[in-house]
């Protein structure tokens, strides 16, 4: 499960473990109130991770590969700098 969290101008998102989303939603209202809200889930493990994201009527809005969107971060500047000086 992963959760965002908003607080001010700040936003994270955490993953947690479904054994302990429970605690960790708990925790969240007690400490957040109604600033929080779930977003999605990650599945499968490794190469095979994906991040999905949904609506709150449940339409699926991203469906990620967690391999990508790593890669994607990773390389971003080596990527946009090849792009620029064409090497």
């Amino acid at each position: 499960m992963s959760c965002y969290l908003e607080r001010g101008g700040a936003r994270i998102i955490v993953s947690v473990a479904p054994e302990h989303s429970a605690t960790w939603e708990a925790y969240l209202q007690q400490t957040l109130g109604d600033f929080w809200q779930v977003l999605g889930t990650v599945s499968g493990e490794g190469t095979a991770a994906q991040l999905q994201i949904y609506s709150s009527d449940q339409t699926c809005l991203i469906n990620a590969s967690l391999a990508v969107m790593g890669d994607r971060w990773e390389n971003a500047i080596a990527n946009r700098l090849s792009v620029s000086t064409g090497i």
